[in-house]
This record gives structure tokens, sequence and C-alpha cells, in this order.
């Protein structure tokens, strides 16, 4: 690939991939920090929790969710094993869906890349030519002028 393309072609070939393929791109906000306070219920710092308060908090909530689940599954459990199972029969055919998906898209990324690249490698060829035609021209007008 590399007898056909300049580094500037190559990188920017290679953006161009990382671009089609890329399936999780984080977009970014700037946000001040009371707007992030706001996102969550507090207007100012002096609002938020103190630490050791929370800890205790978060500890009760977890012995209390602790004891509920396993009350839950003492008393449900071939019943969660069905809907598991059916959930997870619905997920694979999500999933072989989903795939199907990727893959038509990922065929019609690379069939425009692959457009991309002979357009690339025509240019290529194209200025190859031109300073082919200049060298023969310059040998010659060297020649006529011995």
């Amino acid at each position: 690939m590399s007898e056909y393309l300049s580094i500037a072609q190559m990188k920017k070939l290679q953006e161009v991939i990382l671009k089609t393929f890329a399936e999780n791109e984080v977009s970014k906000a700037n946000i001040s920090n009371d707007e992030f306070l706001k996102m969550f219920g507090y207007t100012s710092l002096k609002d938020l929790p103190d630490l050791p308060k929370l800890k205790e908090e978060i500890d009760q909530l977890e012995i209390s969710d602790d004891t509920e689940n396993q009350a839950n599954e003492q008393d449900d459990s071939s019943e969660n094993l069905d809907v598991m199972q059916i959930e997870k029969e619905n997920k694979q055919d999500g999933v072989s869906d989903d795939l199907d998906v990727v893959q038509d898209k990922r065929k019609n990324n690379q069939d425009g890349i692959s457009e991309d690249l002979n357009v690339i490698q025509n240019e290529n060829k194209n200025k190859q030519n031109d300073v082919a035609k200049e060298n023969v021209n310059d040998i010659q007008n060297e020649n006529e002028e011995e």
C-alpha cells in the first residue's frame, strides 16, 4: 500500500478508517461545577453530604437490598430461571439481528473506503505520470540544448 500512497495520504486514510469504524464515540460537554451539581439536585458544594454519613447510608441500603434479594431469590428461583432462559433466547435473537446490521454497515463502509482508496490511487498515479512527463521534457530540453 505504501508504494501507492504518500505519508499524508496514508494518515488521511487512517483517519477515515477510524472515523468510519468507531462505534463508541464519546460526546463531551464543558459545564460548570454549578451545572454539574444541579444535575444531581444540589445547588452548591455545601449541600453535598458528609462522607461518613453518606457511607452509613450506602451501607444501610446495601444491607436492606441484600436481605430483600435473598428472600426473593429463595421464593422465585425456578420462576427466575425460566425468565432468564427466555431473556437469553431473546438476547441471542437480538444479537443475531444486531450482528447482521453491523456486518451490513461494515460492508458498506468497506465499499466506501475501497472507492476512496481507488480515488487516492488514481490521483497518485496521475501525479506520478505528471512527474514522469516533466522529467522526460527536462531530458529532451537538455538534449536539444546540447
